[in-house]
This record gives structure tokens, sequence and C-alpha cells, in this order.
């Protein structure tokens, strides 16, 4: 049975408050002098109770239904101000029964069905995390799949409803109180007035929500998900076990759907092309307020400007405390404004404008921190870049100089420091929508495990690695060695099963480390695979006799192997060890690690598992497998990470690499060209390798 940790929990929390954080900023304001309740919403052109003196045989019936129409907003306004969304929802979807096109009534189911969204990123979220319900795993793929579909279409029905209030300028909505709800909880309400850029903002964040949710459903999710949260308890790779066995298991998992996941792909990109203008619209809308906004949700005008930033703000009442929440707009050299341009000419095809990761993506992620840690009061993450970048942050708002700008200025400058440089990574948006692929082929070339069988994701390796088979050991009990050495000085001949090595196995008292028993260990190449050498070692817990071909492991020692790897300019000891209570501290596996000082530079790809890898060409070009997967030469680069056979090199289109920050040396030099490129599979390989160092780094 699996249990949530404090850990995953926390990581939980943050995902769904990140999604409410979005939903949030991507909400704004637009006020007049001639304020209404939703009661009294209606506008001159929709409005019966205007001029009703040509019909006065139907004033009482009028009366009746206006009467009714009345109670039944005010109903719903009082539902909504108690957090009771459902029953809200159902009380304006009576006064839409009495007056179809009623802007008040519109307006109060959008409302109440953004906190119904929430719950169902609840769902669509929690399962992901191993969530159990009393101690009953619950079918996350089942229930994450269905949740994402609801998701589409709610936030479908709101797209439609939100078009329809476009169209009245004048509207606005009343409320004394809007709480919002995280984990049945409220986290915060926001101020009383709603009115025509607020729609904007709330189409903005329900098509970025459908960009993810259209992606996400486009793919057959039902069988893809629970074997992977149950791989989580063997850390990555058990995830990565897990993932290659359930795409070896099912040929439909977490591939398009066959009728309609082109489609639904195509509806993602235009989703989160019509976000990106419906936020720039609700700020230009914003922006030409000219009345009091103090009892306005959200705003965005020249009094935000702090030390030459602009910002947008929400107002209300905040678990941190505060009564608004500014956040970046433009400023000195970020802006969201510009990013939201970027992004939208980029989905429609201008390749010269893509997406920047760190002026574009990181920041947005900064401008989501700043959003939490100024609503909520969350300050985990913010304490992790406060590490990394140096910098006070308590001291600085103290200052009052906490300004929308330095969160996320604060993440970009902490990125070096993670092992990823500055202005050398770009996304193309447009290229990656423009041929639908399926995330399984965007993922490596899976395989059987050439080792211990079973399914993994085949890579290819230029260092070497040494280990022992198995979690725990025994004294008394066989002590399996491998080692993996591709390198000249190993494998002299080509092929398997023809080159053997030699390892020194030693059993060492715990406290002390003196030596106890040394034997040295044969260790030929396997018949199987090439590179790879095995072999057992009997163990016995009887007096210690040097080099009788059985190591003696007294109880409570130690065990260590010790292979002399010769491919580098000295010769390198490299280690694998047993603890003194059995734990294999060492374990060998296929996708095992290896130390940054085994790296060398060697071909990748040579490999007998990768016969039947394959790839496919960049975009526009059709997805047609081909194969042979190519031979990559060695290139001068010595890599301790292994190199993964992705079946698209550029991710479908998607990844430009700048080499010479990334490799902090003449990309010419490793046969890379000069500036921005179309990633390849060693591109990408190197930008994976440094993602692994951002999570180490953090972790």
């Amino acid at each position: 049975m699996h249990t949530m940790s404090k850990a995953k929990y926390n990581l939980w929390i943050l995902m769904l408050a990140v999604a409410l954080m979005v939903a949030l900023t991507g909400v704004g304001c637009d006020d007049d002098d001639d304020h209404s309740s939703p009661a009294a919403a209606d506008d001159d052109d929709t409005s019966d109770d205007d001029d009703t003196s040509g019909d006065d045989d139907n004033d009482d019936d009028d009366t009746t239904t206006d009467t009714r129409l009345e109670e039944l907003l005010i109903l719903g306004e009082q539902r909504l101000q108690k957090g009771h969304y459902g029953p809200a929802f159902d009380a304006y979807s009576e006064a839409l029964k009495l007056e179809p096109d009623h802007p008040g009534a519109l307006f109060g189911q959008a409302l109440a069905q953004l906190q119904h969204i929430v719950g169902l990123v609840d769902m669509a979220v929690g399962p992901l995390l191993a969530w159990e319900d009393d101690g009953i795993p619950l079918p996350a793929g089942a229930v994450a799949a269905s949740a994402v579909h609801n998701i589409v279409l709610i936030g479908e029905e709101q797209i439609a409803r939100l078009d329809q209030l476009k169209l009245r300028p004048a509207l606005r909505v009343e409320l004394s109180r809007y709480p919002l709800k995280l984990r049945g909880e409220d986290a915060f309400e926001l101020h009383s007035e709603w009115d025509t850029a607020d729609l904007y903002w709330l189409s903005a964040f329900y098509k970025t929500l459908l960009a993810v949710m259209y992606y996400l459903d486009a793919h057959s999710l039902e069988n893809s998900i629970d074997p992977i949260i149950d791989g989580f308890d063997g850390g990555l790779e058990g995830v990565l076990t897990a993932l290659a066995e359930t795409l070896a298991a099912d040929p439909e998992a977490l591939d398009l759907k066959t009728e309609e996941g082109a489609a639904l792909v195509e509806n993602s990109r235009r989703a989160l092309s019509g976000a990106a203008a419906d936020f720039l619209q609700a700020a230009l809308l914003a922006a030409g307020e000219s009345d009091d906004q103090s009892d306005d949700v959200f705003v965005q005008h020249p009094g935000l400007t702090r030390n030459g930033v602009e910002h947008f703000a929400w107002q209300g009442g905040f678990g941190s405390g505060r009564t608004r929440v500014e956040l970046l707009w433009h400023g000195r050299n970020l802006s969201v404004r510009d990013t939201l341009y970027r992004v939208g000419a980029n989905l429609e095809g201008l390749t010269e404008n893509r997406v920047r990761l760190e002026d574009d993506l990181v920041m947005l992620v900064g401008v989501a921190v700043d959003a939490l840690y100024k609503s909520l009061g969350l300050r985990e993450i913010l304490d992790i870049i406060q590490d990394f970048a140096g910098i006070d942050f308590a001291a600085v708002e103290a200052k009052g100089i906490l300004d929308g700008e330095l969160i996320p200025a604060a993440l970009i400058v902490a990125l070096p420091l993670l092992g990823v440089p500055w202005d050398a990574t770009e996304f193309d948006l447009g290229a990656f929508y423009s041929r639908p692929i399926g995330l399984r082929e965007l993922l490596p070339n899976h395989g059987g495990d050439p080792i211990f069988g079973g399914e993994t994701f085949l890579a290819s390796f230029e260092c070497t690695r040494v280990g022992f088979g198995g979690a725990a050991f025994a004294p008394g009990a066989p002590l399996r060695l491998y080692i993996s050495d591709p390198g000249p000085t190993a494998n002299t001949q080509s092929g398997p099963g023809n080159d053997q090595l030699s390892a020194q196995l030693l059993s060492v008292d715990a406290a002390t480390r003196d030596v106890l028993d040394t034997e040295t260990l044969v260790v030929p190449e396997d018949g199987n695979v090439e590179a790879l050498f095995a072999a057992t070692m009997s163990t016995a817990v009887a007096v210690a006799v040097p080099e009788d071909g059985t190591l003696q492991v007294p109880a409570g020692a130690a065990v260590m192997a010790v292979y002399i790897e010769q491919n580098g300019e000295e010769p390198l000891p490299m280690e694998a060890n047993i603890e003194a209570n059995g734990a294999v501290a060492d374990p060998f596996a296929y996708l095992a690690g290896c130390s940054a000082a085994a790296a060398r530079d060697y071909d990748h790809f040579w490999q007998a598992e990768f016969a039947g890898a394959y790839f496919y060409d960049d975009p526009p070009a059709g997805l047609d497998p081909l194969d042979p997967y190519p031979l990559i030469a060695a290139d001068g680069l010595a890599r301790s990470y292994p190199y993964l056979a992705f079946k698209s090199g550029s991710w479908n289109g998607l990844l430009w690499l700048d080499m010479e920050p990334w490799l902090n040396d003449d990309p010419a030099a490793h046969g890379f060209p000069a500036g921005f490129t179309l990633a390849d599979t060693r591109m990408t390989n190197v930008f994976v390798h440094g993602l692994i160092d951002v999570i180490e780094g953090l972790l």
C-alpha cells in the first residue's frame, strides 16, 4: 500500500495552487461609473423593464416573471458568497430558463464553474501523486482521464458563455464576497466587482487550461498512469522502467486517439493562441479604466507601477494577510505582456518569435511563485530560489522594493548555478503543433533490457560502470559483480563473449576499514551483450583465507569491489560497495549511472539493442518511422550521463539550442553548428543532461 508523504502532499498542494494562480492571474477588471447588482445587470439591449407601457394585459405576468428572476439572481449571489458553488450554478440556471441571455445569470454561472474547475484539477492531479482514499488505491488513470475530459467539456461551455457576455460592454456583477477553495477550505476571497475585462481574463484562463486539457485528452491515458505510479517506490529508475513496460504492453498507451487525437491537438493550439490574445485584451481594457477601483477584483493601471515595473493585481482577502497581490506585467528587463505577444505570434507560425527558456517560460514560473507567496504565503519554493540567487527576500520586502520582476529575475539568475546557461534554449510551439504527435513518440526508443530482461528505455553510455547484482546481500550467498566498460582497453575484440577483465573483491571491518579478506575475480564478457562483464564469487562466514576463491565475510563486515579502469590518461580505480547491514550501496542496472571521472569519448548507438530502434524526420515531414537508428561517432565530448535514443531528436520541431553556451566551448570542434539550430539527438541529450543537473541541484 502506498501512502502520501509530506513531500508529495506539499507538491500536490503547490501544483493545485499554481493552477489556481494561473486562473487568477488570468482575470482582470474594467469599471464605469454606473454600477449594478446581478439582479439588475441587464443593459438597455436586454432589459424588458424599461418600456412595458405597450402591453398592459401582460403586466402581471411580466411582474411575476421579473420577481422570480430577481429572486433567483439574489439566491445565486447569496450562494456564491457562501462558497456554495453547485447550488449557485443551479439558481442561475433556473434564472436563464426565464431569460436565456440574462448577463448576470451567465456571469454567475461562469463564477460558479470556476470553483468546479478547481475541483476537477484536484481530481486530475491527485491520482498522479498516488493519493489513496482510506488505504484503497484509486484507479488513477481512469479518474485522471475522466477529470481531463470533464474539464474539456466544462471549459468549452464556459468559453461559449463568456463569448456571449463579451458582447455586453456595460456588464458588471457585484458580490460582497467571493471565496475560492483549495481542498475544501477557503483559500482566499476576492473583492466585489466583476465586469467586461474580467470576462477576457477568465476566458484567457479557460483557454490556457483547455490548451493543456485538449492535448491530454487527445491521448489514451486510462491504462497509462497506474503502472507509472506503481513505479514511484523505485525512484527515477523505477518510474522509467514502469513507463517503458506500459508502452510495450499497450501500443495505444500515451498515443494519440485514432479518430479525434489530431483534431484535439489543433484545438489545443487554437486555445493557447486565443488565451494570449484574450489576456492582452483584458489588460488593455483594465488599463483604460478611470474610476475608483478600490472595490475591483482585478486591476492594471499606472498606479501599480513600482520601481519602473508595471504590475497587474487582484484584490481581496488572502491567506498571506495581503489585500492586494501585485504581479509583473511589464518590467525593466522582463515582460509578461511581451511574452504573450511572442507566444501568440509563434503559435501562428512565426518561427522567429520562438519562446525563450529564461525570459519567457522561467519568467512565467517566477510570476507563479510570486503569486503563491503573495497570496497564500507559501515560501518553500522562494527559499530554494533565495539559497541559489543569494537574495534575502524578507529584507528586500521590508525595504519595500519587492516588485513583481524581482522573483522571476532571481529564478533566472539561479539557472547557470544549476547548470543551465542563459540565452541558449528556445521553443518553437508553432512547429510542434504543426504535426500532431503522441507523447509516446516524443519519448526515447524502448526495448528489452539486454541484461536483466523486462522492458527499458534504450541508452548508450560512454563511461565505465561497476555494481553488484540485487538490492541486498547476506554472507554465505553468492556475490554477483557487473562491469560495463565499452572502452578499447576492455572491449578489445568486436562482438560479445570474447574478452575478460579482473577485479578485486574485499571484505572490510565496517568500523576500522581493515581488510579481512581479498579475492581476485576474473570477469568474462557476457555472451550476448558486448562490453558487459559479469561473474559470481562465492562467500562464506568462516575465517578468511586470502585468494582461496571464496570471499570470507564475517557478520558485520562490509564488502567492496575494486576495478581499475584503463581507458583514460591515468588508471582510474572504481569501487562498488555493500554496507555492513547487507544493503547494496551500488546496485547495477541497465540505466545505472556512472561517475564523471569515468566519462570518456566513445561512439553512440552501436550496441545490438539499437538494431530495432527508429526515428522521425523533423516536421513538416510526415510521421513515417525510419531506420536504422543513426550511429553517432565519437565527437570529443565525454559525458557521464547516458545518451537516450529519442525518436524525434528535436521533440517534433520544438527544441532549438545554441550549443556554444551549453558546451562552454566552440561548437564546431564537436561537429555542432553555430548559433540557434533545430536540435538533433545529440543536442537534445545534452539539454536533458542539463535538466538532470538542475533536478540534482534542487534536491
